[in-house]
């Protein structure tokens, strides 16, 4: 997922959903171009946008010198300022460009939208399942989501599983 700019009220409303009724969040930068610090953190707030396959949130930027009526009526007072939004109303909120304060952030975003743990587990039990015929499809598959690290976390968590996985390993291949 990228991050998509926003410049428009109208564009900004539907962007954090407000009026859906669908469960729908939105993290959203607001920076500004003079802000050193917006340009230092951008590429990381990238990256977390990049990285999440759980389909489920969305990621924009508004510049504020621009979008003055959107910084406005999100009550922006400093740059960067990261709001997570869920059904068009503030949920949490980071302000300062802090690598931490957006891994906290994406800790939250797991909080209220779900991480993909569940999704990584739920593929474990597909594997002991026999939806994969072999130890390669099933890596191959967590791989191409983009899921290693949480690998470990679900092989850590589910120890028995892996056993089972481990045993059905071909003794010469690793």
């Amino acid at each position: 997922m990228s991050v998509a700019p926003l410049s428009a009220l109208e564009a900004f409303h539907k962007a954090i959903g407000r009026g859906s009724e669908e469960e729908c969040f939105a993290v959203v930068d607001f920076w500004a171009t003079w802000c050193g610090p917006c340009k230092v953190i951008l590429p990381v707030f990238e990256k977390i946008a990049s990285e999440d396959m759980s389909g489920k949130v969305k990621y924009y930027k508004v510049d504020v010198n621009e979008c003055r009526e959107i910084a406005s009526e999100a009550g922006i007072s400093a740059m960067p300022t990261f709001i997570v939004y869920k059904k068009g109303s503030p949920i949490d909120s980071l302000k300062g460009a802090s690598a931490d304060g957006l891994a906290k952030l994406k800790l939250l975003k797991d909080k209220y939208v779900g991480s993909n743990l569940a999704a990584c587990s739920t593929a474990l039990d597909q594997f002991l399942d026999l939806k994969y015929k072999d130890v390669v499809s099933f890596c191959s598959a967590i791989c191409l989501a983009n899921q290693r690290l949480v690998l470990a976390g679900v092989l850590k968590d589910n120890q028995v599983k892996m056993m089972i996985v481990l045993r059905k390993l071909p003794k010469n291949q690793f």
